[in-house]
């Protein structure tokens, strides 16, 4: 189903060919300047969804008097906000990953938990935020994550060591603080 002709819908395809831009320039190496594209894709995105809420107002006095163009607005409305919100999840997903190679591990959960805020079941965010937990140290929720991940991917042997790994550096973590608190008891 195509998308109609108006001015949201010439944002969505601009982000979409910014997202590409972005994609092309990142496989290319060039982290940050695939990072301007992504942002620059959601500013376009941005206005999108409020628009379309600030239309709902109107929408129960037109459907009284013409039901058909209000079910058919809505279809494309409906198509409107999908593509946007693709596009938008594809763009955190990608920022999540640029920031993993610049290491940046608040940004890449942060970028991650907007992706998982779209899509709660995406495995790639999923998985990027948990390795993100992971090397910020956070092993309780890089646990929780990985656990997730493994839930829907069971034969995932990297995320099964990871789990591994996890387990141990808190098992490492709560016998120091045992330790600590002995020594502070005594």
């Amino acid at each position: 189903m195509d998308v109609g002709e108006g001015p949201e819908d010439a944002r969505v395809g601009t982000a979409r060919s910014l997202k590409e831009e972005g994609n092309v320039l990142f496989k290319n190496g060039e982290v940050k300047k695939a990072m301007k594209k992504y942002h620059v894709a959601l500013i376009q995105l941005r206005d999108i969804e409020n628009q379309n809420a600030g239309a709902d107002k109107n929408k129960f006095i037109s459907s009284m008097f013409f039901p058909r163009e209000q079910e058919h607005e809505s279809r494309e409305t409906g198509v409107l906000k999908e593509s946007a919100d693709s596009i938008r999840l594809h763009c955190y997903n990608n920022l999540a990953a640029c920031m993993s190679r610049l290491k940046n591990w608040d940004k890449v959960i942060k970028y991650a938990t907007e992706a998982l805020e779209i899509d709660a079941h995406n495995i790639k965010a999923l998985e990027r935020r948990a390795c993100a937990y992971y090397y910020d140290r956070n092993f309780d929720n890089a646990l929780e994550d990985f656990l997730a991940v493994l839930e829907k991917t069971p034969n995932a042997e990297s995320i099964k060591r990871f789990v591994e790994q996890t387990q141990q550096q808190i098992r490492v973590r709560d016998a120091k603080l045992r330790h600590i608190y002995a020594g502070m008891m005594a």
